[in-house]
């Protein structure tokens, strides 16, 4: 059973930032709900990641959790552009560890080994029709997330370090408020995209998953999705 999304005091008008295991468990239940065959990847990855995150930031890797939550960003892209390019999703899940092409004289292999910034582009003009902007919006602020990512898991962030690192994160309150926004904040702008994308299979969310989709999700898009606009149309 999983964590009822609720807070301490449903009254209160600032309700405690929820720990990152009630997070992440509702996560997977909406991810769960969204995924599709005729998605490239699955979700599963996304799936994965989401449950490694209690036990990295449990075990004090809180660096970790944000190199994880950086692959999670890009794979929410990958979804995007992938599931409309097969036969470039061949030759990438074929061809691990190939790293980026620049020879534009091979456009399968060109096309499938782009640097993020090129998912991200292909996934806001692609978005750029459905109705209510949402994904659109969702996209922009995924995007920021994933520059302060960058720099957090940089080599520079430890090369910089005057002294020998322990093999465990400082424990600091703040910090791990901080990161548990961070973690509720991606996944939400994630399932916002995703759902968007596939349209089908968000209005197809179960009550449960459904329920969890509205918690996860910053308040401010709830509204503009009841409205019923929300959503690619197949």
């Amino acid at each position: 059973a999983f964590p009822s999304p609720i807070a301490d005091n449903p009254k209160q008008s600032r309700p405690r930032v929820p720990s990152s295991t009630t997070v992440v468990l509702a996560a997977e239940a909406v991810l769960q709900g969204l995924d599709s065959s005729a998605l490239s990847p699955g979700l599963a990855p996304l799936r994965t990641i989401v449950l490694r995150i209690p036990l990295l930031a449990a075990a004090g890797q809180s660096s970790i959790v944000k190199v994880e939550l950086r692959r999670y960003i890009e794979i929410t892209f990958w979804v995007v552009y992938f599931s409309h390019h097969p036969i470039e999703w061949l030759h990438f899940s074929g061809k691990r560890g190939s790293g980026f092409s620049k020879d534009a004289r091979k456009p399968i292999a060109f096309a499938a080994s782009r640097d993020l910034n090129a998912f991200v582009e292909y996934a806001r003009e692609y978005m750029e029709p459905e109705p209510s902007g949402i994904a659109a919006r969702a996209i922009s602020l995924l995007e920021q997330d994933k520059k302060v990512l960058n720099a957090a898991v940089h080599a520079g962030e430890i090369a910089r370090a005057p002294s020998l690192n322990l093999p465990v994160d400082k424990p600091s309150p703040t910090e791990s408020r901080k990161l548990a926004a961070m973690i509720k904040r991606i996944i939400g702008h994630s399932v916002l995209l995703l759902g968007g994308f596939n349209k089908n299979a968000f209005n197809g969310l179960a009550a449960g998953p459904r329920a969890y989709f509205d918690w996860v999700i910053p308040s401010a898009f709830r509204k503009d999705i009841r409205k019923g606009t929300f959503g690619m149309s197949t």
